[in-house]
């Protein structure tokens, strides 16, 4: 797994149009491809589930979505679910001291096997608001999602090692729903989200 630098693209909750359709939003991807991509049919699938953050830089253009969409495919059957609770942290500016505040959070992903333990070990790296110590090429945001409930980013993609990680319960439901899931699976999907 490459870890000296991550292209993490964000997910936000899905946009409907007041039609109840997908709205496609032109903005979420800049001079690359449309829908990033992703087929139609799979926008669609996946704007069901959710919207794509617009990330600034060319990484996450031109086919780079589909071509990790594409080895997880690949690989499905090497691929876990599971969630780890993590204590996210942060700076407290309010008031006259600053100081680090923390907050439980469970962090369900989607990974393969083999990089399960290393992926909760990163889940807790991005969730440490208050040191960076690794290195993006945009901006993560997972410890300012789970302190501040309102954010639209409850998803992320890590589009070169191919894991997806959430904190939105029905976004991880629904995206392992869409890999379908045996029913052994679906016995663990309904354990892990009590």
């Amino acid at each position: 797994m490459k870890t000296d630098y991550f292209l993490i693209q964000r997910l936000r909750k899905p946009t409907v149009a007041l039609d109840g359709k997908i709205f496609e939003n032109p903005f979420s991807f800049g001079g690359g491809y449309r829908r990033g991509g992703l087929t139609e049919e799979a926008f669609n699938a996946l704007g069901k589930i959710w919207s794509y953050d617009y990330m600034g830089a060319a990484e996450f253009e031109f086919g780079a979505l589909p071509e990790s969409f594409e080895r997880i495919k690949k690989n499905l059957n090497e691929y876990i679910f599971d969630k780890v609770n993590i204590e996210a942290t942060a700076t407290d500016y309010s008031g006259k001291r600053i100081k680090k505040i923390k907050k439980d959070q469970d962090v369900f992903y989607f990974c393969l096997r083999d990089d399960q333990k290393e992926v909760e070990e990163l889940l807790k790296k991005f969730a440490n608001g208050v040191e960076h110590d690794y290195r993006s090429k945009e901006y993560i945001g997972l410890s300012e999602s789970i302190f501040y409930e309102d954010l639209r980013v409850v998803g992320w993609h890590d589009i070169e090692n191919d894991f997806l990680f959430f904190i939105d319960k029905q976004m991880f439901e629904n995206f392992i729903m869409m890999c379908d899931p045996n029913e052994d699976e679906k016995q663990k999907l309904t354990e892990i989200l009590k």
